[in-house]
C-alpha cells in the first residue's frame, strides 16, 4: 500500500474516533433532557392520580356534610311537630320529614358507593405509586450513567484530538488538503475508501476510466468521479 494512503487512512481512523466522541458528547445532554422529561411526566401522572383520590375524599366530606344537615333538619321538623296545634301543620311537617328521609337514604347510598370507590382507588394508587417509583428510579439511573459517560468523553476527547493532530502532521499536504475537501462534500465517514472491481466502496458506483488508471499509478490523491471520496487500491 502507498505510504501516503497508509497515513491518510490512519488520519481517517483517528478522525472517526474523534468525531464519534464529539457526536456522543453532544448527544448526551439531549438524552439527559429527554429522561428528565420522562421523570416529569411520571410525577405529573402520579400527582394527577393523587389529586383524583383527594377529590373523591372532598366529595365524600361534602356528602357527609349534606347528610348531617339533612338529619339536623329532620330533628328540627320533628321538634316543631310537637309544638304545632293544627293537624294541617303537623301533616305538612310530616311530608317534609318524609322527603328529607328519602334524601338521607340517597345520601347514604351515595356515600357507601363513594367509600367503596375510595378504597378501590387507594389500592390502585399504591400499586401505581410503586410503578412510578420504579420508572423514575430507572430514569435516574440512566441519567447517572449518561453523566458518567459524559465525564469520560470529556476526559478522553482531548487525547483523541491530540492523536488526530499528530496523525494529521504526518500526512502529505496534498493528501491532507484533499481529505479536508472531501469532508466538506461527504458529510459522514468513510472519506477514504478502497476501489474494488472498478467500484468506489463509498458510493458503490463505477468510477471513470481516468480514475481507474490514476489510482493504479498514483502521483497524488485520487478522488472518486462520483462522490469525491479519496480512493485507493490495496
Amino acid at each position: 500500500m502507498d505510504s501516503h494512503i497508509a497515513q491518510v487512512l490512519d488520519l481517517q481512523d483517528k478522525d472517526i474516533q474523534r468525531l464519534t466522541a464529539e457526536h456522543e458528547l453532544k448527544a448526551i445532554p439531549l438524552d439527559i433532557l429527554r429522561l428528565e422529561e420522562e421523570i416529569k411526566k411520571e410525577r405529573a401522572v402520579e400527582a394527577a392520580e393523587k389529586k383524583a383520590l383527594q377529590d373523591l375524599e372532598v366529595k365524600r366530606k361534602d356528602l357527609d356534610g349534606s347528610l348531617k344537615k339533612t338529619e339536623e333538619q329532620i330533628v328540627k321538623y320533628k321538634t316543631q311537630q310537637l309544638e304545632v296545634k293544627k293537624n294541617e301543620e303537623y301533616q305538612a311537617l310530616e311530608k317534609e320529614i318524609e322527603h328529607l328521609n328519602a334524601e338521607v337514604d340517597q345520601f347514604e347510598e351515595q356515600e357507601i358507593e363513594l367509600l367503596l370507590k375510595i378504597d378501590e382507588e387507594t389500592e390502585r394508587l399504591k400499586a401505581s405509586e410503586a410503578e412510578h417509583a420504579k420508572h423514575i428510579a430507572q430514569h435516574e439511573k440512566a441519567i447517572a450513567h449518561l453523566k458518567e459517560r459524559e465525564a469520560s468523553y470529556r476526559e478522553n476527547i482531548e487525547t483523541l484530538r491530540t492523536a488526530f493532530e499528530e496523525a494529521e502532521a504526518l500526512v502529505d499536504v496534498r493528501y491532507k488538503k484533499a481529505y479536508e475537501r472531501v469532508k466538506t462534500t461527504v458529510k459522514k465517514p468513510p472519506f477514504v475508501v478502497i476501489l474494488s472491481e472498478h467500484k468506489c466502496q463509498g458510493c458503490f458506483l463505477r468510477v471513470s476510466n481516468d480514475v481507474e488508471s490514476a489510482v493504479r499509478q498514483p502521483e497524488g490523491p485520487v478522488q472518486c468521479s462520483n462522490c469525491s471520496r479519496l480512493v485507493y487500491i490495496d
